[in-house]
């Protein structure tokens, strides 16, 4: 079978993991399959584990970066397309989107980059190549250009998975057609971790993942955010929990995780540059999780790890739901005594917050396991 991710680059070490967890099910499923890796953006591919699979990358993509990028900001579709993630091939029998989250309101899509999306799909569709949207965030669809494109995914696409019942009724409210949409958790919960030697000493710290999307001109909340991992990070020192901060995202994130250790009392590691599975063994390595990055979260609930989250968007609340984990939400735009009171609740708590979450992974393991058994199947 010949199979093509989209929606994944290595930059993001949660889309890192989505494609570990696609490659990790299509080698146990389909071991003799060619799998074409249709990457969006930073790609290395030395930063995922050993395949057996016949994984296949396009040539020459990085010749395309630059040119567009200065096409985007004209709003206009780069015209080349073999040198883009919208190259159709004709032979791929499936084609399975691992994008997080990537279609909403938020992200203002243009005109161009609207029919663009829907030449690709269409052109999939004519070649009967079968479309499935992994688990993923979707919504909300308010705009004229939102509700286009949830036309788009419901007329060509032949399975779309919603990671929550928010994103669901996100997606029905706009017209998206409700026997195509199924519901599933999110997608990489079975993915093992990897705990690097070097990183032992980390055992039983605090893990706090910063992202710098929380920083919005419009609300100019950066000292605020700031402020907030600040406090976090003299709050556990006092208590004698060390700390460490993890880059979750390339360098953005890593100069927040700088600014931060500039303002805190205790200048605290920064753990950057490692694996996906890397990273998903430090956060389960940790004491508690303090995460800025969705997938941060996931790994931390993923392996029983009591976890608080900011958030800037609905997924993250829908995530905790998942695991019966409600008011795990902090945010900048309160008094600081608020926020504390909720990491106090989680401390004096922990052991049975842990064993609440574990309690809970094993039927979300089932859904996800009959997400793949639905998913993989030509014959639906």
């Amino acid at each position: 079978m010949k199979i093509q991710i989209d929606g994944i680059d290595t930059k993001n070490k949660g889309a890192e993991l989505m494609l570990v967890a696609a490659l990790e099910q299509l080698e146990t499923t389909h071991p003799n399959s060619e799998v074409w890796l249709n990457h969006t953006g930073e790609f290395d591919p030395k930063l995922l584990p050993d395949f057996k699979l016949d994984l296949k990358i396009p040539k020459m993509r990085w010749l395309s970066k630059w040119p567009i990028k200065i096409f985007r900001r004209m709003g206009r579709p780069f015209p080349i397309t073999q040198l883009t993630q919208f190259h159709v091939r004709k032979d791929i029998d499936l084609l399975l989107d691992a994008g997080g989250f990537q279609f909403s309101d938020q992200w203002k899509l243009t005109t161009e980059q609207v029919k663009e999306k829907e030449k690709y799909y269409k052109k999939l569709k004519e070649n009967k190549t079968r479309v499935v949207l992994l688990p993923q965030a979707f919504g909300p669809f308010e705009t004229t250009y939102g509700k286009q494109v949830v036309k788009i995914l419901s007329q060509y696409t032949d399975l779309i998975y919603a990671r929550d019942e928010q994103s669901y009724q996100c997606l029905v409210n706009a017209g998206a057609e409700a026997q195509k949409i199924n519901i599933s958790c999110d997608f990489t919960l079975p993915v093992k971790g990897i705990i690097p030697e070097r990183f032992q000493y980390l055992k039983g710290a605090v893990c706090l993942i910063p992202n710098h999307k929380m920083i919005s001109p419009k609300k100019n909340n950066k000292d605020k955010y700031i402020g907030l991992l600040k406090n976090i990070i003299d709050m556990y020192e006092r208590k004698g929990l060390p700390v460490f901060m993890l880059n979750h995202e390339g360098f953005r994130d890593k100069s927040l995780c700088d600014e931060v250790n500039t303002v805190s009392e205790t200048k605290i590691p920064v753990v950057d540059g490692i694996t996906a599975k890397e990273v998903k063994g430090l956060i389960g390595n940790s004491h508690t999780v303090i995460s800025s990055r969705f997938h941060g979260v996931v790994s931390a609930l993923s392996q029983g790890v009591p976890c608080l989250a900011t958030s800037w968007s609905h997924k993250y609340e829908m995530l905790f739901k998942d695991f019966s984990q409600e008011d795990r939400i902090l945010t900048e735009e309160v008094d600081w005594a608020i926020n504390r009171e909720r990491i106090i609740s989680i401390e004096q708590n922990h052991k049975t917050i842990a064993d609440n979450i574990k309690a809970v992974k094993a039927p979300l393991l089932l859904k996800t396991q009959k997400m793949w058994e639905i998913a993989l199947d030509l014959k639906n």
